[in-house]
Order: structure tokens, then C-alpha cells, then sequence
């Protein structure tokens, strides 16, 4: 969710997409990158380049010690990209008003509190990242915050990377058009329409994976997926995903044919909970068509996050079980109408890793693809307008699939 800064006022935060780069090139380090997204968390409405935090929070959000964070800020203090004043990571408000003109002079701070002053963090381009507040705040049953947490991974280019990674989700966060980050801009879950799915218990009876014929006005498809953390995604990439990818880490699809170093990052990423899979169904394959729209989220592969959305009463945490039962209602394919009954009566289809889902549309050409979506949306307009839509077609979607032929 990359934009020109807007007035909006949320719970969320703007930074600075160039500058943040900018940290990272000179740093090489999360921590300070971490550092910086937690100062600009204290931006003043009035003027979002002044931060009013500083030493106790950086403290507090990273879970690190009151010395070690003079030391972070410190070293975001060293870091410039050119000869001005306006071209640094953070200048102390005293230091700041020393250098500009009347016209750039901001309040000093007070001495008595925290590390005794304001900073100006200048912003590099145009550009803008919207930043949920969530990611500084710790909840009552986790150790750290959200970017305390990425800090705190064992392995310090992981931790870069990974911080990145949930840099670039922000960045190109749709919600409205693709129900998280734009598929074709990051990367995408690879959803299955040719082969067979098996089940234990059920091996005699494998699904035929694909199109599985029209009843009424809607057609119907087995799909499924395998999570292997990317080795198989090889052969989908473009040369788009590879660009995405080393901008992460650097790796190439030359030098680096699985990408170890960015998939290590993922899995991180997400068995931290700060991002997930989601589902969508759209009614063209979105990778290929720039008009493709959003039919309805098929699953939310996050159970926590799924029943927060469904107990909402909207189905905005999947459709899958509504599908899977209108097929068998439809007898859409006799072939597979009992076995299919059988397993969604068990609800093995929707359990672990991986699982088999029947998919429908209006649209012969729809397309199930796994989006990502970060775990905390930040409530701008763009992300409230987003939801609003999702919710909207979630409920005319359940509608439709609770109809009898």
C-alpha cells in the first residue's frame, strides 16, 4: 500500500519508503531498520516527519535494554545518503533547528522526559508505507510486539530479511482488488487444477483435481495445494517474483534456483503469525488479467484469525464449506458426490497443510490463488474501503451458495 501520503487519520502510522531503503543499504542490520519504524510510530498529526519517542520505546517495543537502545539510535543518528541536513535517517530537533531556516523550526522536546528531545526523521521521495499500530503494541499473551519479535529471531539475516518481506506486504497491500498484497508484485500460493488429491483413509479414492462441470448458472472446480515453502514454486515465478525476490535478499533466479535465504525469511514470517494465506477466488486469473475482480474468499488459513472474521457473521474467514456443500447438493459429478460428502461431513478437506476445496463461479475462466495477507491491516481508507468489499461480496457469495438449483 504504497500512495502518496494522505491526511487519513487511523490507527496507523506513514513511513517513508525511501528512507527506510535508504536505512537498510547503510545499515545492513534489522535492528536499526527496526528502530527506525518504531520511532516514526511516535509521529506527530501535525507534522508525521517529528517523532516525540524515543529511547524508553525503542526500549519497550524491541524488548531490548534502556542502553542498547541509546546504542540503536545512535547508529540510526550516523546513517545519511547525502550531504544535507534533510538527507539523514534522524536529526535530533536541537540540531536540526541549528542547521534549517525559520520556516523548517520544530519544537525541541522536553528535557525531563524519555531521552530529552524530539527527532525529524525526513522522508526520501514521495512515497509512502501505511504501517499498522499493532506492530508496536504487545498483547497480553506475547512476550514481545510484533517488531520486537522480528528482532528477537535467532539468525541476524533472517532478521533482515524477513523484516523486509513484511515491509514489501505493506507496500503493496490491496485489499480491495486482491484481498492482501498484490500477487503479481510479490508472490503468490500456487493453487492446483490438474492431477489427483488423496486422503488418508481414502486412498482408493482419489479426487480427479480440475473442472468438474456446471449445474444452474455456476461451474465448479476441484482445487487444492501443496505448502512446501516455495521449491515448487519454482516453475511459476516470473521474471516479476524474481525481482521481488531479490529485492529481499538479493538472490537471482541464475545464481539462486530455490532461493533458500528468502523462503527461510518466509517461513519466519509466518510461524511468527504476522502474515497468512488467504484464499480468494477471483473471475479471471489475476496474474494475467489486470481487470480481474474478487469473487470471495474461499479460506483464511489462520483458524484464529478465521473465527474472529466468521464470528462476525459476515464469511469473510472462507466460503469453502458453502461450496463444497452446494456441489454435493447440485450432484454436480456422481463420480465424486459420495466421497466428496464423506470427507467435508469430516472436514477433512479443510484440515492441516494441505487440503482439497471445490471452488464456484458464474465465470468459466475464475481462478483460485493463494494471496497473502498481512496478519494486522492498517485502518486506512484505502484499507477500510477494502474490507467493506470483501465483506459485501463474502455475504452475496453466501447467499448465492446457500441457493437450491
Amino acid at each position: 500500500m504504497t500512495s502518496k501520503k494522505n491526511s487519513t487519520v487511523g490507527k496507523f502510522y506513514a513511513v517513508s519508503k525511501g528512507a527506510i531503503s535508504q536505512v537498510a543499504k547503510h545499515s545492513n542490520r534489522a535492528a536499526v531498520v527496526l528502530t527506525y519504524l518504531t520511532l516514526k510510530r511516535g509521529q506527530q498529526r501535525n507534522n508525521t516527519n517529528v517523532t516525540t519517542w524515543g529511547r524508553p520505546k525503542v526500549a519497550e517495543v524491541l524488548g531490548v535494554s534502556q542502553r542498547h537502545a541509546i546504542k540503536l539510535m545512535d547508529e540510526l543518528r550516523s546513517i545519511g545518503w547525502g550531504k544535507s541536513y534533510q538527507e539523514t535517517a534522524m536529526v535530533d530537533a536541537k540540531a536540526w533547528n541549528e542547521q534549517c531556516g525559520e520556516t523548517e523550526l520544530v519544537p525541541p522536546g522536553h528535557p525531563g522526559r524519555g531521552d530529552g528531545s524530539n527527532k525529524v526523521m525526513p522522508p526520501y521521495g514521495d512515497d509512502y508505507i501505511y504501517l499498522p499500530n499493532s506492530l508496536t503494541e504487545r498483547s497480553s499473551h506475547k512476550k514481545y510486539s510484533p517488531l520486537g519479535q522480528l528482532y528477537h529471531l535467532k539468525d541476524k539475516d533472517t532478521r533482515l530479511h524477513a523484516t523486509m518481506l513484511l515491509l514489501s506486504l505493506y507496500e503493496h497491500l490491496d485489499m480491495q482488488h486482491f484481498g492482501g498484497a498484490d500477487p503479481a508484485a510479490t508472490i503468490y500460493i500456487p493453487w492446483r487444477y490438474e492431477g489427483e488429491s488423496k486422503f488418508i483413509g481414502f486412498e482408493d479414492y482419489p479426487i480427479t483435481l480440475g473442472y468438474q462441470g456446471k449445474a444452474g448458472s455456476l461451474h465448479y472446480w476441484a482445487v487444492d495445494f501443496r505448502a512446501s515453502d516455495g521449491h515448487h514454486w519454482s516453475e511459476h515465478m516470473t521474471a516479476t517474483h524474481w525481482a521481488f525476490i531479490e529485492s529481499i535478499t538479493g538472490e537471482t533466479a541464475a545464481a539462486d534456483k530455490h532461493a533458500p535465504k528468502f523462503w527461510e525469511a518466509w517461513r519466519a514470517l509466518r510461524d511468527l503469525g504476522l502474515f497468512y494465506h488467504a484464499a480468494m477466488v477471483f473471475d479471471e486469473d489475476p496474474l494475467k488479467d489486470q481487470d480481474a475482480e474478487v469473487l470471495y474468499p474461499l479460506w483464511i488459513f489462520n483458524p484464529a484469525e478465521r473465527k474472529r472474521l466468521d464470528t462476525q457473521g459476515n464469511h469473510e474467514g472462507g466460503l469453502a464449506k458453502l461450496a463444497g456443500n452446494k456441489a454435493i447438493r447440485d450432484c454436480v459429478n456422481d463420480d465424486f458426490i459420495e466421497i466428496m460428502d464423506e470427507l467435508y461431513a469430516n472436514e477433512i478437506l479443510l484440515d492441516g497443510p494441505t487440503g482439497l476445496f471445490i471452488a464456484a463461479a458464474h465465470n468459466p475462466q475464475a481462478k483460485v490463488l493463494g494471496i497473502l495477507r498481512p496478519r494486522f491491516i492498517p485502518n486506512t481508507t484505502d484499507g477500510q474501503a477494502g474490507w467493506a468489499s470483501i465483506r459485501d461480496k463474502a455475504a452475496e457469495w453466501a447467499s448465492i451458495l446457500r441457493k437450491r438449483l
